[in-house]
């Protein structure tokens, strides 16, 4: 028993040393790891978060991104939809995640399905198991994000994913939010606390 408390000291230890570094990431100030090579446009998104509150340059940046970005379809809970992307405008169609003690940006058009069962526990509201399936077949066992980066500052509702709110700047192409995670969709929002199945419709040369 005391093994397994040390085993689960050393992974919440591991998830806060990523949750602080992931906090750099926003700030524009580290990078953070990919799991496959990353897509052009991924650049362009972290070039923006380097810009800061230069909003000329955040949007030219971004804007960048979205076009070269393609959709990517797929079912989540049972529902289609025909393109996702996460409702903060900074990441895109991008999952946070962590494996491996590394913090991972990894593209929706990378991922081929997610199993993730259903909260149970005080910190899934922080940090979500997940099953992953990358679309050239390796598997991985990961952390999900189920929380905006900053809301730890935030209104106890916004702390505590009871709910999500947004703000927008700098520029016009940037909306930061807090609080519960969310993936905008075609067929409405998706809460990663609620989503237990997921699957992509993506190739392995989408990832490109």
């Amino acid at each position: 028993m005391e093994a397994n408390y040390t085993q689960e000291a050393r992974l919440y230890r591991e998830l806060v040393r990523c949750e602080m570094f992931r906090h750099t990431v926003f700030q524009g100030e580290q990078r953070p790891g990919f799991l496959l090579p990353q897509p052009v446009w991924v650049e362009s998104l972290l070039a923006a978060l380097a810009c800061h509150d230069d909003t000329g340059e955040v949007d030219k940046h971004r804007n960048t991104a979205l076009e070269a970005i393609t959709d990517t379809g797929g079912q989540w809970n049972g529902g289609a939809f025909d393109w996702a992307s996460d409702s903060d405008s900074r990441l895109g169609p991008v999952l946070e995640l962590v494996t491996g003690g590394v913090y991972i940006w990894l593209p929706f058009s990378q991922i081929r399905s997610l199993e993730s069962p259903q909260p149970t526990r005080l910190t899934d509201l922080l940090w979500k198991p997940v099953n992953i399936t990358l679309v050239n077949g390796d598997t991985h066992g990961a952390w999900l994000f189920t929380r905006y980066s900053g809301s730890e500052s935030a209104s106890d509702a916004l702390r505590l994913c009871r709910e999500t709110a947004w703000q927008d700047g700098p520029g016009e192409t940037t909306v930061r939010a807090l609080g519960q995670k969310v993936w905008l969709t075609s067929h409405g929002d998706i809460s990663l606390l609620d989503m237990a199945h997921c699957t992509f419709h993506a190739q392995e040369n989408d990832g490109a």
